[in-house]
């Protein structure tokens, strides 16, 4: 009972405290809108003769309210100056210093009068150059129209020394804002906002009246509010209005501002907060010292609200002001009956409503029973957490040794907010010792029932782990102990001292010791630490230790960099991956990068080396193994059509990799060669230095290869695919969407063969090779099974028989690309010559004298041969050509002014007669032709005969050489003979 009685004095308190304080965090006062003037004038503009009738004015320094009334007066703008074009109203206003501003003022309701009698009251914001009755003005005025569908106009009125006039937008409501903007020396602009009086929001018109002649306004205006009535009844015209501020220096947009808040001092829209109560509702709102009184209503409907507190101000009574809240207590109502609620603020410049609130009395009771949403513990303390309980005003947590003996507890206030999360934490407990909570909520009432009771064993934070690393071929392997109370361990890794950049997690399952291994690391030196946890905590890091793995053999060997300025920044790297540094000049690190490349061997090149171009190689290396090879180059390069021309041959995948790089961030394109084992392999240089990044190197090993070239020909009809398939590595050939062989995965190199059979034309088969990390590579072979022959066209074929020269010419056209061998008399004359499609081609063969026999084959690409033979039969007609004497003797010297004979023997074995021209040429000692001797002869089919023919020597002048030889014909011109000479 005791402990129940101190309960109850807790709920009284708190709920006491409650209503004081714990709204106070939620409502707060909003300060005054705007700043006022710090000097108002009043006068009344006219003179002896122009006198506004009983002018009346007053002003309100702190509110800003003014009031301006007449029963006579005049705005003038007649359009020419004249000695009656006067001003006489009074005239509240300030004065300003500045050529750009902005002016506003609020009118709540028309100007008031009794009887226009045709005439138009006026009145509004005025900025004028002084006091006098014809200085220059701008004004932004509402005035009267009797054909108006509201009755009132917007006029922006000016009288620009002799120039005036005005603009109008017609059928304006109340409230409203008048606005004029000053943006330049020159620009003024009248602006016209209508107020939604529910919510205070203002939507602006204009400009209206725009005038760029501003120029004409002083740097210090007149601004303020007047009022006018033209011709006198004897009933004032009263313009009753708020004037805030003027924005010196500034010039509003045409939309701004949006809301009344923003320039007055416009009620504060009421945070109404509604409590029930036995018979009674709890009212509390934020309360705003620029509000008047507040009005409090209800209604049991919705719609029809009566007053139950009218005019409450601070001193009212039943109207509790504390913090900036206030409290309003509605009694006498129905319990278990619903009411609407709400509350008006009031101002001189209107009033505003709050939301409505539903609410129904009701007895109080104690709060239902809580939940424990949540537990922790850590090193001799547990926790709870709860979530809001309806009604509740504060919370009691029992906790003991033992179930249901509770030896101590603890208090939580609810802050009388909704949904929110509470927690109770008990320190200074026995670790590894269970104790028991139970959760209470209550009021002024009393408590609930308890929650559930919870059991929680505090644990202590673990100790720091021991751990040692094994180093293993490109991993690094982590050992430790079991450390007693952990639940799990960190274990960190990084390539810099305390900068660790992967985690990893093992949790603890009671074995006696544990190991983790890093795998796919780069050949650099890691660091290492790890921690232990439990859900008390996290032990410190333990005591950090540097390895680096065991390097295996690399792709490349005998890597040479002609680019002596930067080749110690070339390196040979393992497993690159997101966090690789790319150049060995430069911080640039890989961000991005297709997951089936992380883990391949590569090059870290010199981004200096863009620059290099001596030779054109820039690097060289040979491969040990049969290696894709890909050179990661700057997209920019492939935008500006600046790749390296030793790319042409490489083949552009899909596959990126982006660096974080910010100036820009570069994305490296990847071109693709495969090289077998022991290949050479020449980088060329860039050729590009600036706008650009060098490019690097990685490789991953080969999957499988293809003995055949990517496209094949044969006239046979079954084709045979021979290659290798790397260990890891399996295969799939397909032909179309036929898969026709399948080769799984074994840990060992094989060998593979595939018979296919072929359909005429092409066969495009597909090879897709997938290793257990998911790299693939694909590749496409095409055999065109090809069993026509080539057709040949023959333009000239070996003659039957030749004794004119000793060749013959063949000539011919292929329909298809072809390769030509032509023997004659067995002999290679030509071998595998390539010959094109539809070009023609020429052979000449050299003949030997007698029977020749001429091979022709051409071969196309598929197999497919041609053949064809002939016969030539080639034999010398001219046998022995000589100079004689009359005896028929040899002659070997000339002799001046004798006769020169020259003797052939011509044996033709032809079936054809043949012709002949027996010539003599005679050459003086500049070796020009001084004479010759010409004689024709025939020779018969299978006849022999001897031919004889002289020339006249001069004997004046001395011949010192003479020619003699045998033509077919003097225009044929072919030889038959060797010629002679004599001197």
């Amino acid at each position: 009972m005791r402990r129940k009685r101190i309960l109850n004095l807790v709920v009284a308190i708190l709920f006491f405290a409650n209503i004081l304080l714990g709204f106070g965090t939620v409502l707060h006062e909003k300060a005054l809108a705007g700043q006022w003037p710090v000097a108002w004038g009043y006068t009344v503009i006219g003179n002896s003769t122009y006198q506004p009738e009983n002018p009346v004015a007053a002003f309100d320094h702190e509110t800003g309210k003014i009031t301006v009334s007449c029963t006579k007066g005049e705005i003038n703008r007649t359009p020419t100056q004249t000695s009656t074009t006067v001003d006489y109203f009074p005239f509240v206003y300030t004065t300003i210093s500045n050529t750009v501003f902005t002016a506003y003022v609020y009118i709540t309701d028309p100007i008031s009068f009794t009887s226009a009698n045709s005439n138009y009251p006026r009145g509004g914001l005025i900025v004028r150059n002084g006091l006098d009755i014809q200085d220059t003005y701008y004004a932004a005025l509402i005035e009267y129209n009797s054909a108006s569908a509201t009755k009132w106009d917007l006029r922006a009125q000016r009288r620009f020394g002799s120039a005036a006039g005005s603009s109008t937008r017609n059928a304006i409501s109340f409230p409203c804002v008048l606005k004029i903007v000053r943006s330049s020396s020159t620009n003024i602009a009248v602006y016209y906002g209508e107020v939604n009086s529910r919510n205070g929001t203002i939507t602006w018109y204009g400009p209206i009246g725009s005038q760029n002649s501003a120029g004409v306004l002083n740097s210090t205006l007149y601004v303020g509010v007047g009022v006018a009535i033209q011709g006198s009844n004897g009933s004032p015209a009263t313009l009753q209005t708020s004037f805030v501020r003027i924005k010196e220096g500034t010039a509003d947009t045409t939309t701004a501002p949006q809301n009344l808040t923003d320039i007055f001092n416009i009620p504060q829209k009421p945070q109404l907060i509604v409590e029930s109560d036995d018979s009674k509702a709890k009212l509390m709102w934020n309360f705003d010292r620029n509000v008047t009184s507040y009005d409090v209503l209800i209604s049991e409907d919705g719609s029809n609200y009566s007053t139950v507190g009218s005019g409450l101000t601070e001193e009212s009574e039943g109207l509790l002001v504390v913090q900036g809240n206030a409290f309003f207590t509605i009694d006498r109502l129905t319990n278990g009956k619903q009411y609407y609620v709400k509350v008006r603020a009031k101002n001189g410049y209107g009033a505003v409503e709050s939301d409505v609130i539903t609410v129904i009395p009701e007895k109080p009771i104690p709060p239902p029973k809580p939940t424990v949403l949540q537990t922790a513990y850590s090193d001799g303390w547990v926790s709870i957490k709860w979530k809001t309980v309806s009604k509740a005003t504060y919370y009691v947590v029992y906790i003991g040794e033992e179930s249901n003996n509770y030896t101590n507890w603890k208090i939580i206030n609810d802050n009388g907010l909704p949904n929110q999360t509470y927690e109770c934490k008990f320190e200074n407990l026995v670790n590894k010792k269970p104790y028991y909570l139970r959760l209470y909520a209550g009021n002024n009432v009393g408590l609930s029932e308890g929650s559930d009771e919870v059991v929680i064993t505090p644990y202590p934070i673990p100790a720091v782990p021991t751990f040692e690393v094994i180093p293993g071929v490109l991993e690094l392997t982590v050992k430790w102990n079991r450390v007693e109370d952990a639940e799990k361990y960190t274990i960190f890794l990084g390539k810099s001292s305390k900068n660790y950049t992967v985690g990893a997690t093992v949790y603890d399952d009671g074995s006696s010791s544990y190991s983790y291994t890093f795998r796919k690391l780069e050949g650099l030196t890691y660091y290492i630490s790890m921690n232990a946890s439990n859900n008390s905590g996290t032990s410190s890091n333990a005591q950090e230790v540097s390895a680096m793995p065991i390097l295996p053999p690399h792709y490349v060997t005998n890597l040479v960099v002609y680019d002596q300025d930067n080749a110690a920044n070339w390196s040979l790297q393992y497993n690159l991956q997101v966090g690789s540094k790319i150049f060995g000049d430069r911080d640039y690190a890989v961000v991005s990068m297709p997951t089936v490349l992380e883990g391949a061997y590569w090059i870290s090149t010199a981004n200096l080396s863009r620059s290099y171009n001596a030779t054109p190689v820039i690097a060289s290396f040979t491969v040990t193994e049969d290696v894709d090879i890909y050179v990661a180059l700057d997209s920019r390069l492939y935008t500006s059509n600046q790749v390296p021309p030793f790319l042409s041959t490489w083949t552009l995948t899909d596959y990126r990799i982006i660096d974080n790089g910010t100036n820009p961030q570069v994305t490296y394109m990847l071109y693709k060669k495969s090289f077998s084992k022991g290949s050479l392999v020449e980088l060329g240089y860039q050729g590009v230095s600036s706008g650009c990044v060098f490019y690097f190197v990685l490789m991953k090993k080969q999957l499988y290869t293809v003995d055949q070239k990517e496209v094949v020909y044969t006239n046979k009809s079954t084709f045979t695919m021979t290659g290798k398939i790397f260990s890891g590595a399996s295969l799939i050939v397909k032909k179309g969407q036929d898969t026709i062989a399948t080769f799984d995965s074994v840990e060992q190199e094989r060998q593979y063969s595939i018979d296919v059979a072929l359909q005429e034309g092409i066969n495009t088969f597909e090879l897709v090779g997938a290793a257990a990390d998911g790299y693939t590579t694909t590749t496409y072979l095409k055999v065109i099974y090809d069993k026509t022959r080539p057709q040949i066209v023959f333009k000239t074929i070996p003659p039957e028989y030749e004794n004119i020269a000793p060749t013959a010419v063949l000539k011919f056209v292929a329909d298809e690309d072809v390769y030509v061998d032509v023997k004659v008399n067995g002999q290679p004359v030509v071998t595998a010559t390539y010959c094109s499609s539809g070009q023609e081609q020429e052979v000449v063969l050299t003949l030997i004298e007698g029977k020749n026999t001429i091979e022709f084959v051409a071969t196309d690409k598929a197999g497919n041969q041609t053949a064809a033979q002939w016969t030539t039969v080639y034999e010398y007609m001219i046998k022995d050509i000589s100079f004689i004497d009359d005896n028929e003797n040899q002659v070997t010297s000339i002799t001046v002014g004798s006769t020169l004979t020259v003797l052939a023997k011509a044996d033709n074995k032809l079936n054809v007669s043949k012709d002949l021209a027996l010539i003599i040429v005679l050459y003086n000692s500049a070796n020009q032709m001084v004479g010759y001797s010409i004689s024709f002869d025939t020779v018969e089919p299978a006849a022999a005969e001897e031919l004889l023919a002289g020339i006249q020597l001069p004997s004046t002048t001395p011949a010192l050489k003479a020619k003699a030889f045998i033509w077919n014909s003097i225009d044929g011109m072919i030889p038959l003979s060797t010629a002679i000479e004599i001197k």
